[in-house]
């Protein structure tokens, strides 16, 4: 299978395309089902998005996940979104077209960061994808996220939440 991903970020945002090799990989937690395990075993390159120390965006950031149904079988994928402390950002997920995708997404946010999360899955009707989240909040951290389907055959996004420290929010 086959998935294009591109970000359009706001300038504060640092973004970069890693090996699966990259020690900040899996610091949002593990894989927690089958599926979860099968991408975090197959992804061959991630997405690293760093919101720096202090940084408020003027504007969200959008990644654009697009299934090209090009090539049949799976496609797996990573991100991994880390809002540094006192930052504030928004990231929206956006799914289109038509693929067999499995994915995590890790979702880092510092202590005293803010982070709203919006993902949109409208895929094409034939569409099959399966994504977990992983979240890592720090003290006093805020996490707001917002899934919205509007397609695909079967979509599933399950999350997972660590406390680190006390005072952080998480609204879902």
């Amino acid at each position: 299978g086959s998935v294009t991903v591109e970000v359009d970020a706001a300038p504060e945002v640092l973004v970069e395309t890693v090996d699966r090799g990259d020690s900040r990989l899996g610091r949002g937690g593990e894989p927690s089902d089958r599926v979860a395990a099968r991408a975090w075993t197959a992804f061959e390159k991630a997405t690293v998005l760093t919101v720096p120390a202090e940084a408020v965006t003027d504007r969200p950031t959008t990644v654009s996940v697009r299934g090209t149904g090009v090539e049949p079988g799976p496609a797996f994928g990573h991100l991994l979104v880390d809002v540094q402390p006192f930052a504030s950002a928004v990231v929206v997920l956006d799914h289109t077209g038509s693929a067999t995708y499995a994915d995590n997404v890790e979702l880092v946010v510092g202590d005293s960061a803010e982070l709203t999360v919006v993902v949109v899955n409208d895929w094409a009707d034939d569409t099959v994808h399966l994504s977990q989240q992983s979240i890592r909040l720090g003290r006093d951290a805020k996490l707001r996220s917002i899934a919205v389907g509007f397609g695909g055959d079967v979509t599933r996004v399950s999350s997972e939440a660590r406390f680190t420290a006390p005072g952080a929010e998480l609204e879902m």
